[in-house]
């Protein structure tokens, strides 16, 4: 019982705030939504589970709108900082 709430949620909500002070909090959201990918990932890595199809597709949709959003942000941060 220790073990689960400090390695899911103790440790997790730590480094996540750790995280938002240092890159702000879009990009802490953005870089959270990969948290599915590597869950999955990880349960295929250390518990032999299948990547079905349809489990891939839905990372690789993550992935794309991680990229779109992170590349909006990137946008927006630039236009801003562009003297007028």
């Amino acid at each position: 019982m220790l073990g689960i709430i400090i390695v899911s949620t103790i440790i997790p909500v730590v480094t996540f705030l750790a995280g938002l002070e240092r890159i702000g909090p879009t990009n802490a959201a953005m870089l959270s939504t990969l948290e599915p990918i590597v869950t999955v990932l990880l349960a295929a890595w250390l518990f032999g589970d299948k990547l079905l199809p349809i489990v891939m597709i839905g990372g690789g949709l993550i992935l794309v709108a991680v990229i779109l959003l992170t590349r909006a942000e990137l946008k927006n941060t630039a236009e801003t900082q562009t003297p007028a």
